[in-house]
């Protein structure tokens, strides 16, 4: 494996789907960074794993993908995680899981975690969705403190 370059991102919204993540910045200042899914290593082989075993270990398939993507976030500052779909189905659930077990310093910087029709949205809508999100929980978090 190649060491990966680091860019500081700043704040990013972070769009998971089983198959690819993209980090995308906030500010747009920098170009989305897209981290696919290593081939060999997820959709397509899970198909041959058992149901009893994906029920009980629904995102084991995606470990090495989910600690790429943590690799790509060590610089980012604050995450607005993005999947679509509820519980098992949603990818970022298993992302967040990974980070909180394996990465809890860049789990601390998710801000907001946003569920979101991704097959229904641009990718200028997300970020439109995610500074929105983001925004709001500042706001909240200062009036709080």
């Amino acid at each position: 494996m190649q060491p990966v370059s680091h860019t500081h991102l700043g704040d990013c919204a972070v769009v998971v789907t089983a198959e690819e993540a993209w980090l995308m910045p906030l500010d747009e200042r920098h170009e989305p960074v897209m981290v696919a899914l290593p081939f060999g290593s997820g959709e397509r082989d899970h198909v041959v794993r058992s149901r009893h075993q994906r029920a009980h270990r629904p995102y084991q398939y995606l470990q090495v993908f989910f600690a790429a993507v943590a690799d790509r976030l060590v610089d980012v500052s604050d995450i607005v995680l993005i999947g679509h779909g509820r519980g098992k189905g949603n990818a970022a659930h298993g992302l967040r899981d990974h980070l909180l077990q394996y990465a809890p310093d860049i789990a601390a910087r998710i801000r907001c975690d946003l569920d979101v029709d991704l097959s229904a949205r641009t990718p200028r809508q997300l970020l439109l969705i995610a500074r929105d999100a983001l925004d709001r929980e500042r706001h909240l978090h200062a009036e709080a403190g």
